[in-house]
């Protein structure tokens, strides 16, 4: 597994997507979940072509900031 900005990436493709990412989108963190998809649909289409495992079906899971601050304690 990898982290680049915000972005996570498994799998033998994973350094792939990650430089997709890094290069066309360089702070995860600006992107709206929606964007955040679109922009992993497309490191996976662009990694496919340079990673022979990479392929179908992708699963694509995004992760949302846990806020802090005056949250109540349990």
């Amino acid at each position: 597994m990898g982290e680049r900005n915000g972005f996570y990436a498994i799998g033998t493709g994973s350094q792939y997507a990650l430089g997709v990412l890094t290069a066309l989108y360089p702070n995860a963190h600006d992107l709206t979940e929606q964007d955040a998809k679109h922009a992993a649909t497309r490191a996976l289409n662009i990694t496919g072509h340079y990673d022979p495992h990479t392929g179908l079906p992708y699963t694509i899971l995004t992760q949302h900031a846990k806020t802090l601050g005056n949250t109540p304690k349990p």
